[in-house]
């Protein structure tokens, strides 16, 4: 079975894909934040996706994106006795591809 960081890894790379494809051509950068809010009737996920150039176009999440990232938190939640509360992707363009950083807060 593979470890918890091969599994989210793999995730990881998902969400980056399906971001990248959301993101306006323009766009140099990107942040997606995934938060996971408490609620009475269960844990819902916010995603947030911003441009640090504050770039004023609207870019919503995808039903794809959306899921991968409860694909993410079961992940988590499967393996973990500690689940994330937030999780921060910067994506960064390099020439023609991306690079990109995921910060997990627990």
């Amino acid at each position: 079975m593979a470890t918890l960081q091969q599994q989210h890894g793999t995730i990881d790379r998902e969400i980056v894909s399906e971001l990248i494809s959301l993101v306006p051509e323009e766009w140099n950068c990107a942040l997606l934040t995934i938060e996971r809010l408490d609620q009475p009737d269960g844990e819902r996920l916010r995603l947030v996706i911003d441009s640090p150039e504050r770039r004023q176009e609207v870019v919503g999440a995808s039903d794809e994106l959306s899921q991968l990232a409860f694909d993410l938190h079961d992940v988590f939640r499967r393996a973990a006795s500690k689940v994330w509360r937030k999780v921060i992707y910067r994506l960064d363009r390099d020439g023609e591809d991306w690079t990109y950083r995921a910060e997990f807060e627990y």
